[in-house]
């Protein structure tokens, strides 16, 4: 809602509410409340003063605002892109060559020679006899004491345990198993050759050491004897001599021979070399620069400038009125009844 809409209906209602009690103030009037209520009334010569009368509910017509939503149609401005074609006067740059000569001077490098004389320091080597300490080593034989391990041999008595057992031959009892193994006497498979019943003339371990008759099946038997040769151990403690070397340091002298080295005067002879200044000369080259002239063709170039005209093309925003519905928000006067206390006037004063 727009303030200009506020401020109408603001008034409206104001309005309103200011004639109602411009109303009701009018009806109070009637009922004679300025007169004395002791004696009738001089001005309206009406009898006293009474209560006033109960207001009364009248119903009324305002107007309120209202604010709602329009589709409106408006007229807009819109720029669209077109193509135009303009001339327009362009300056260019044309160049210009011209051909000029002149004169240049070069400095050349010339190659020259020049004598100069200087002082030369000359080497002389000369030999000088002079007095040197040197260290000269000599061999000396020098006896000392020393520590030297020896190991000396003696006797001990130890104890030692000792295994003086014997084989024996022992028969042990098994369970014949109803698998479907091998036999482990004979190497058979099946669960009867575990009885021996299939087994060779000769007897088998497995059963008991009995002949079995080859060709007639018999019940195996529910153990198997087999004898197995066991070592049966027998610990013996005994007490022996042993050698034991013990280590012993001993103190003996011993000679070595060191190499001493001993200051010794000697006469050396050495080169010496000196150094002699003589006058002599010498032959320098050197390069000295000769200005030479010489004739040069140049070129120069100048820009001359020409106008011409061109056409181009250039997009140009062109404005177009187009007409659009867009929501706008309105105001408007709705009317409304409502109930507005009322005072009539006295019955009595009329």
């Amino acid at each position: 809602m727009s303030l200009w809409s506020r401020i109408v209906g603001c008034g409206i209602l104001a309005c309103v509410l200011l004639g109602s009690t411009v109303t009701a103030e009018a009806g109070r009037r009637h009922g004679c409340q300025d007169c004395t209520a002791s004696a009738p009334c001089d001005s309206c010569q009406k009898g006293p003063v009474q209560a006033p009368c109960p207001p009364q509910m009248v119903e009324k017509t305002i107007l309120v605002p209202q604010m709602t939503m329009e589709k409106r149609t408006v007229c807009v401005t819109e720029y669209r892109c077109e193509p135009r074609k303009e001339i327009v006067t362009v300056c260019r740059l044309v160049p210009e060559i011209t051909r000029t000569k002149k004169i240049v001077t070069d400095m050349v490098p010339e190659k020259r020679t020049r004598i100069e004389k200087c002082m030369v320091r000359k080497p002389v080597v000369r030999e000088v006899e002079c007095e040197v300490v040197v260290m000269v080593p000599h061999k000396e034989k020098r006896e000392e004491t020393r520590l030297v391990t020896r190991y000396v041999t003696t006797k001990e008595k130890r104890v030692v345990c000792e295994d003086q057992g014997q084989y024996e031959d022992r028969v042990i009892e098994t369970p014949v198993c109803a698998t479907d193994d091998d036999c482990h006497a004979c190497g058979r498979r099946g669960w009867r050759r575990r009885g021996c019943a299939a087994c060779d003339v000769t007897a088998c371990s497995y059963s008991g050491g009995e002949k079995q008759v080859p060709g007639e099946k018999q019940a195996p038997a529910e153990t198997c004897k087999t004898t197995v040769r066991v070592w049966v151990p027998k610990m013996v403690e005994r007490e022996i001599e042993v050698d034991v070397k013990t280590p012993k340091c001993v103190e003996e002298k011993c000679e070595y021979t060191v190499v001493v080295c001993r200051p010794e005067k000697q006469m050396v002879k050495r080169c010496v070399t000196e150094y002699v200044e003589e006058p002599s000369e010498r032959c320098v080259t050197y390069f000295e620069c000769v200005p030479k002239q010489r004739e040069v063709t140049c070129c120069n170039v100048t820009y001359k400038r020409v106008t011409e005209d061109r056409e181009m093309v250039r997009m140009i925003r062109v404005p177009q009125q187009v007409q659009k519905e867009i929501c706008v928000p309105v105001c408007k006067m709705v009317e409304k009844k409502v109930l507005c206390p009322v005072c009539p006037p006295c019955s009595k004063c009329r």
